[in-house]
């Protein structure tokens, strides 16, 4: 009888030692509120939220947001409210949080129990068992998991802090765009002037038929020229609206501001290679990548050398006697097929990979920061060329050609066309500042803690636009 309640208390221990372990493992798992710390971050990395890094904004506020032109700072906020994509990111953090709850708990106890009649009397047999790789692996699979939940919080923020460096480069492109279909349009009014011009004058017998086909060439090539600007507007428009996650009923987007003009002086390669190695999201991620890998390298290590794989208590009443026996019970691994060689090795080649990507990573940081910040050199030094020499000139060459015009030394048309290439010469320069202000981007998403790799490719510098020679002469 003794033995009999020495087994019972051996049992009822094991099994409140089971659960006592299951139900403190169930409290590990941390609740952070994921939206409100991503926001906190991408407030310090981006400044246009730190105002207001809390987006509150309902449905029914989008149409007011919208009904005054948009800045930049509400449309960040409205892409962190509206956008599907955002919401995705938070999910994949509530997946990550949840998948590290579930590495800190211990599996369930198994109770088994058997019977087997006998002439003599049943004899019945149950045991309750618990994997013990649970309680010997539970603080490595959490460590694991905590490694693999930052890889998911690096991603996420860099995610957003890309989405909101697209919707920066988008308002710039649609004022790009929005200032070449006004010159376009001036374009339109001068060629369809020296179209007029040419019918008068071909009217009046003082040119020829193809002098007159030449200016009506010239204001139909304007007009498409325009109809292809507006497009680019509209497709930059279309763009920003996703970005913005904007339902179809929104109103149409106006946008607060034009184009500015004053470039500041690019930053130096080397600021530019420390802020964006220390604040790098990518790297955050390979170096928490290989940190998990890491920890998976020493569990496996762990698993190969632990063949014990289950303990737990046994009770069996015989059939004969009717007298019951309690005691322990374990669980032996026999590692005749499977030693746990492959499995470590492949941990192993994981970590290596690992930390290759993140060197990699920590490399093309550099380089895009030294990349980025000669492409915005180039482009500060163009746009000022463009600003203080290139335009002045395309003015003053007209200029001095209404002059003779004036004077009666050249017809009216080399005017015009001289006029029209200065248009030409303009939307150069916007497009050149255009350019400027997109590498500057670059460079601040860079500082911001994402490597955008689609911007890495150099964009081609814009050309000078074709235009048509007008023929005829005199007044």
């Amino acid at each position: 009888m003794l033995i009999h309640h020495r087994g019972a208390r051996l049992v009822a221990f094991l099994a409140l030692s089971l659960l006592l372990a299951s139900c403190q493992a169930a409290r590990r798992g941390p609740r952070p509120d994921d939206a409100a710390s991503i926001r906190h971050k991408l407030a310090q990395r981006v400044p246009r939220l730190a105002e207001d890094p809390a987006p509150a904004i309902v449905a029914h506020q989008v149409n007011d947001l919208l009904s005054a032109p948009l800045g930049e700072a509400t449309a960040l906020r409205l892409a962190l409210a509206l956008n599907p994509d955002v919401r995705e990111g938070y999910a994949r953090l509530g997946v990550a949080r949840h998948e590290l709850m579930q590495a800190g708990l211990l599996s369930n106890p198994t109770l088994h129990a058997n019977a087997k009649l006998f002439s003599a009397g049943p004899e019945i047999e149950f045991g309750l068992t618990k994997p013990l790789l649970d309680l010997l692996f539970v603080r490595h699979r959490t460590s694991i998991a905590a490694a693999e939940r930052q890889v998911v919080e690096a991603d996420v923020t860099a995610n957003l802090v890309e989405l909101l460096f697209a919707i920066r480069r988008r308002m710039i492109q649609i004022q790009a765009a929005r200032a070449v279909v006004a010159l376009q349009e001036s374009g339109v009014d001068a060629a369809d002037t020296t179209s007029d011009l040419f019918a008068k004058l071909q009217e009046a017998g003082n040119i020829l038929d193809q002098a007159r086909t030449s200016g009506a060439i010239a204001a139909s090539r304007a007009q498409l020229t325009l109809s292809a600007a507006k497009a680019t507007e509209a497709e930059h428009r279309e763009s920003l609206r996703r970005l913005l996650g904007l339902p179809a009923t929104a109103p149409p987007i106006v946008l607060a501001e034009e184009l500015p003009t004053g470039l500041p002086k690019p930053p130096d390669a080397g600021v530019v290679g420390r802020d964006a190695q220390r604040s790098s999201l990518d790297h955050a991620m390979m170096r928490a990548a290989a940190l998990a890998a890491q920890r998976g390298r020493t569990l496996a290590g762990m698993r190969k050398q632990t063949w014990l794989r289950e303990g737990g208590a046994v009770g069996k009443r015989e059939g004969e006697s009717g007298a019951w026996g309690f005691g322990p019970e374990i669980g032996i691994e026999i590692p005749i097929f499977d030693t746990g060689s492959a499995e470590f090795g492949r941990a192993s080649a994981a970590y290596r990979r690992a930390c290759a990507m993140a060197e990699a990573t920590r490399l093309d940081v550099l380089s895009a920061a030294r990349r980025f910040s000669a492409r915005a050199g180039v482009a500060h030094e163009r746009e000022r060329h463009m600003r203080e020499e290139y335009l002045p000139l395309r003015k003053r060459f007209v200029a001095d050609l209404v002059g003779r015009y004036n004077d009666m030394q050249i017809g009216a048309f080399a005017v015009l066309e001289a006029k029209i290439m200065e248009l030409g010469a303009q939307r150069e320069y916007v497009e050149t500042l255009r350019d400027a202000w997109l590498a500057y981007a670059d460079i601040n998403e860079l500082r911001a803690g994402h490597l955008n790799r689609d911007r890495l490719e150099a964009t081609d510098l814009p050309e000078e636009s074709d235009h048509p020679t007008l023929t005829g002469g005199g007044h």
